[in-house]
């Protein structure tokens, strides 16, 4: 039995790797075993056998000297690498399902206990002791909920060249997405779901905390949608945009997702536990950041950044601008990079991971660094391409892959 083989069996009986593992490696040490001999099944291997034949080695070696031109403990250490890279890329997948199915279920319990405190606040009464320990354990003001909705329509004139959009909310999803391609208005449709003693109260706490400004300056028409403290409950805005107007972004969601669909704009996206999703039209600038949650583009897009503590970054990307700068992040979570490739598209890449496998399959790439989680370098045709993106991804926790666009990856 070679030393490289002796090795993983250690390490078995050690606890340091599990019998799964175990077996891997011995797979990919199989390949560099040039003595012929046949490998040993590891459930006939006991540890009173693993303990002599280590023994009968020169007990004065070092464990990590090398045998026959081969450092043990290297090869062994790459083997487990490669194993654990495997494993972690799978760990990132059934990770993202994982939250995407807890976000879903937490959507359900939200809407059962409030459900379950209409139901507590009928049978106890909304003026004893019990109301105020059922609002602490339910959160917010204790009562029945109160759901409608309201729109508004905004008319865009031939003097309205560009739009300025601000939306906050503590407690809801915005989303923007396009009108018909002959509209002449912005539609807003916002939800409420508040919790109050009557709905005479309800409405009155939407008039009051929700603060709406509409202003028309040399051109550009200001518009802001902010639910302040006075909320108790959920206000998700739902914004039709003309699709030739030009809009900067702001929107703001502390628990709640964020989306854009085929609007033409820029701007800052920021959800504290939520996912972001872009998807298509041109993009010029582009700020999209979240603490617990996952961010998916596909769009044509000048400069990016899009980054998470706890999530999962997905981006299929054209450039647009002659210098793009775009950045991917994420703490823990896996990322993955569709670029769109031709002859007019340079890219210079720099690519790192701490804890998880690095795949590069962008073609024509020229390295001018490469580790086992570290990548720099260009496309070969960096100096003479006219359209130039500079790509920096990063995480901590997790696996990269930068791969080309498929064509129909922004349709």
């Amino acid at each position: 039995m070679s030393g490289e083989k002796l090795y993983v069996l250690r390490l078995l009986e050690q606890g340091k790797v599990t019998f799964e593992e175990a077996l891997a490696l011995l797979e990919a040490l199989q390949g560099s075993d040039d003595t012929g001999e046949k490998e040993e099944s590891l459930e006939e291997v006991s540890v009173v056998q693993v303990e002599d034949e280590w023994d009968a080695q020169d007990e004065d070696e070092d464990e990590d000297e090398e045998i026959e031109g081969v450092d043990v403990a290297d090869a062994v250490q790459d083997a487990l690498d490669e194993v654990g890279e495997e494993l972690r890329s799978l760990g990132d997948e059934i990770g993202e399902e994982i939250r995407e199915a807890l976000q879903e279920a937490g959507q359900e319990v939200q809407a059962a206990m409030q459900e379950v405190g209409e139901e507590l606040r009928t049978a106890v009464g909304a003026g004893t002791g019990l109301a105020g320990l059922f609002s602490g354990l339910f959160g917010g003001s204790f009562g029945p909920q109160y759901n409608w909705q309201e729109e508004r329509e905004i008319a865009v004139g031939d003097d309205v060249k560009s739009l300025d959009l601000a939306i906050e909310t503590k407690n809801g999803r915005v989303r923007l997405l396009p009108a018909a391609a002959d509209s002449e208005q912005i539609s807003v449709t916002i939800e409420y779901r508040l919790q109050a003693a009557n709905e005479d109260e309800a409405r009155a706490m939407a008039k009051q905390g929700l603060e709406e400004t509409q202003v028309m300056r040399d051109g550009v028409l200001s518009l802001a949608f902010i639910a302040n403290e006075a909320i108790k409950g959920t206000v998700s805005f739902t914004v039709y945009l003309p699709p030739e107007l030009a809009a900067k972004l702001e929107l703001t969601s502390k628990n709640g997702a964020i989306s854009l669909q085929d609007v033409k704009g820029k701007g800052k996206l920021e959800t504290k536990n939520g996912s972001i999703k872009v998807r298509g039209r041109c993009y010029e600038e582009l700020e999209a950041e979240t603490k617990n949650g996952s961010i998916t583009i596909a769009a044509s897009i000048g400069n990016l950044t899009a980054s998470s503590k706890n999530g999962s970054v997905r981006a299929s990307l054209e450039p647009l601008s002659e210098n793009s700068e775009i950045s991917l992040s994420t703490n823990n979570g896996s990322v993955r990079a569709a670029l769109a490739c031709d002859d007019e598209i340079g890219y210079s890449l720099d690519v790192e991971t701490h804890r998880g496998g690095l795949k590069m399959e962008l073609p024509g790439l020229v390295s001018q660094m490469q580790e086992k989680r570290r990548w720099r370098g260009t496309t070969q045709n960096w100096d003479t391409a006219k359209r130039k993106a500079q790509l920096t991804v990063q995480t901590r926790n997790g696996s990269i892959s930068i791969r080309q666009q498929a064509a129909d990856e922004l349709n």
